[in-house]
């Protein structure tokens, strides 16, 4: 709303890590880093992170967590944001 469409090209850069932590406990996490190609002051960082449980072999529980930060955010939005959730996944 009152903001100009914008039109850019980012770069994009990952790195994926996963890891058993004991034979029913995961973890994995990317981490991106994105910048615009014209103007390298404007950049963000995103990173997606799981906490995995099995609890037997029907039942899963998850911490996710997404993590947010733009240094130059587009309309109303803010620099950064986290969202955090819990899932539960029944496997028949």
């Amino acid at each position: 709303d009152g903001e100009e469409n914008k039109d850019l090209i980012r770069s994009t850069s990952y790195l994926k890590v996963s890891f058993e932590i004991m034979k029913n406990i995961s973890c994995s996490s990317t981490a991106y880093f994105q910048f615009d190609l014209e103007d390298f002051d404007d950049h963000r960082v995103l990173l997606d992170s799981s906490l995995s449980f099995d609890v037997n072999e029907s039942i899963d529980l998850s911490i996710d967590l997404n993590y947010r930060y733009d240094n130059s955010p587009h309309g109303d939005l803010g620099n950064e944001y986290y969202q955090l959730s819990n899932k539960i996944s029944m496997n028949f």
